[in-house]
């Protein structure tokens, strides 16, 4: 399996990078051509532009949050789940929006390229530093550092790169909001996966499909705001510029993050203690008769646990624990080595007659996707003759089942399952010799985060089986609701539409229109760096959990929204102005170059 994922990791790999070089083409350049659409006297008609466009993107959004989970896990193509399809449908929808785009060019107005900017920009910065460096002693009255390249580009050039060097120095505090906004789809669907996704006769939700909330409400909150907000406020005379909006945004992500960590406070107050060298253990009784429990040396369980009932989970010192086990006018006694640092599961089964205690380690920490986890102890004869037992739902016969591979008085490693209603399936053979597989006819139900153990008895149970199926849950389901995290969803999205939308708008704006594809470049790229704090984040692991997480990332921004708050007040934005589009332009009419510039002929001394 190692070999076989290795000579396939080639794909993923190129699949990725063709996906990175698709979206450095497309995202810096879409909004330019966008805005590019209207001319400078049709300013709230560009902005309108921004937000619509963003509601596209965002409506996309949500019907890839929605689809594409049950086109990976609930059609079956390959095994168990059809990732092919869930690839294979948005490339199809790209490649028609491709055919589209294509089919309308004649009706777009066309700005021609200008050249390769990133390396004149970085020239001209380059040789405005050295000629500063150089000549900052004999030349006086020059207001920027930049002007000291006009001697070989033009001014007009020098100032386009001094308002794009503004709009950068602005951009710098930025990679911090969306180290807290693109955790939505990691920490975030973490902390989605530890909750109960239930929603009644309307199914349950899946973690990774509550991701889909943030898109639908960007949809239905954008007009809101640009129809009913922004046109209050405006009337009301509160100030609210792009770099206010934006501010405000960011101050709304931070309030969402303080509601993550109190929903996070309120998963962990449900959590198990921490072993620290102990050992944890849950005693589960499968035998016919209540069994009384002792156990030295203490701390140990001691009480009657009923037929069909488990203890509560415990912890205990390492070691060896002397078990003695009483069911009627029957004692016996068990020795049990407690390693540390492990949870265990003492499955108690027999009558009064002969008691038995076996013991298998258990597992204590959730799936991370909200599923169930299942382990099927055998304490039947069914072993001996069969090996597979099935375990199978009971409401929809195309949902898959999950095969345990069993062995007599032994427990499988636990597997998981969608939540639901299960059954055991058992082989048999008909009168032809052929196996079949048939339920069991005790049904039972899986809820999402629990862990359980499903254990098999020698019984006859109706006409059906003889084997009984007692299911013991020893890890609680998730409890909470996934809605405790609607309002972070809210509030997250309020401060998306704020920053995000406004931040577009004000870098097409605010930019040279030679340099518009520049600013939106980087732009993205305080996505890139988002991403990398939160990699940073993680790795370095200053923090215990999750929750402490969630509040430094809150802290964090709120300094990162003071420090912008700051920057902004000093920033002195640029009015359109009114610019007409070159058609056919020649390299040697760009106002670039300075043509007259002799680079071997020193600069001379104004004296």
């Amino acid at each position: 399996m190692l070999n076989e994922a290795y000579y396939m990791r080639p794909g993923p790999v190129i699949g990725l990078l063709l996906i990175s070089l698709g979206t450095g083409g497309i995202k810096p350049c879409v909004v330019t051509f966008g805005g590019d659409q209207f001319t400078s006297d049709q300013v709230k008609l560009r902005n309108t532009f921004f937000s619509i466009f963003y509601l596209m993107i965002n409506l996309g959004s949500v019907i890839s949050t929605l689809i594409t989970p049950i086109l990976r896990a609930d059609v079956h193509c390959i095994q168990d789940s059809c990732y092919p399809l869930a690839f294979a449908v948005p490339a199809l929808l790209m490649f028609i929006s491709v055919v589209i785009f294509f089919a309308g060019r004649h009706q777009y107005k066309h700005v021609p390229p200008t050249g390769s900017l990133f390396t004149k920009v970085f020239k001209c910065i380059l040789h405005g530093i050295q000629m500063k460096c150089k000549y900052s002693k004999y030349q006086e009255g020059k207001n920027h550092w930049l002007e000291y390249a006009g001697d070989k580009y033009e001014m007009s050039f020098i100032e386009d790169v001094k308002r794009l060097l503004n709009v950068l120095w602005l951009f710098l505090p930025l990679p911090i909001f969306w180290a807290l906004y693109n955790q939505q789809g990691s920490r975030w669907t973490l902390q989605a996966a530890e909750l109960d996704g239930r929603m009644g006769a309307l199914g349950r939700l899946k973690p990774d499909q509550l991701q889909a909330l943030n898109p639908l409400l960007i949809i239905l909150l954008i007009p809101v705001f640009e129809k009913m907000v922004y046109p209050l406020l405006e009337s009301c005379r509160i100030p609210n510029s792009q770099l206010q909006r934006m501010a405000a945004g960011m101050t709304f992500v931070t309030i969402s993050f303080c509601l993550a960590g109190l929903v996070q406070i309120k998963i962990d107050d449900l959590k198990d203690t921490p072993l620290s060298g102990n050992a944890g253990y849950t005693i589960l009784n499968a035998a016919d008769c209540p069994i009384h429990i002792d156990g030295t040396p203490s701390p140990f369980f001691s009480g009657t646990i009923h037929p069909l009932q488990a203890s509560p989970y415990q912890l205990t010192s390492a070691g060896q624990k002397e078990v003695s086990l009483s069911c009627e006018d029957q004692t016996q006694s068990f020795s049990v080595n407690m390693e540390p640092n492990k949870s265990w599961r003492l499955i108690l089964t027999g009558t009064n007659n002969s008691l038995s205690l076996r013991k298998f380690e258990d597992r204590r920490q959730k799936s991370s996707d909200g599923q169930a986890l299942v382990s099927v102890a055998d304490f039947s004869h069914l072993s001996h003759t069969w090996y597979d037992v099935h375990i199978v739902p009971t409401s929809n016969s195309k949902a898959r089942y999950v095969n345990f591979n069993i062995s007599m008085n032994n427990a499988t490693e636990f597997q998981e399952l969608e939540p639901g209603d299960y059954d055991v399936a058992l082989p048999a053979k008909d009168h032809e010799g052929h196996i079949t597989w048939k339920k069991s006819g005790q049904p039972f139900t899986l809820g999402s985060g629990g862990v359980y153990t499903v254990v098999l008895l020698d019984t006859v149970y109706g006409e059906s089986a003889n084997v009984s199926v007692i299911v013991f849950m020893t890890v609680q389901e998730n409890s909470l609701s996934m809605f405790y995290m609607v309002p972070q969803y809210i509030v997250i999205t309020v401060g998306e539409i704020m920053f995000s939308i406004s931040g577009l708008g004000f870098a097409y704006a605010q930019a040279p229109q030679s340099m518009r594809s520049v600013v939106q470049a980087a732009w993205l790229l305080t996505t890139a760096f988002g991403d990398l704090i939160v990699v940073i984040v993680a790795e370095v692991r200053l923090l215990p959990n999750q929750m402490s997480e969630f509040f430094l990332f809150a802290g964090l921004l709120l300094v990162d929204v003071v420090i912008f708050t700051i920057m902004a007040a000093f920033y002195k934005c640029v009015k359109m102005e009114d610019e007409a589009v070159v058609v056919n332009k020649t390299a040697d009419d760009t106002g670039l170059i300075n043509s007259s510039f002799n680079e071997e002929m020193p600069l001379q001394d104004k004296d």
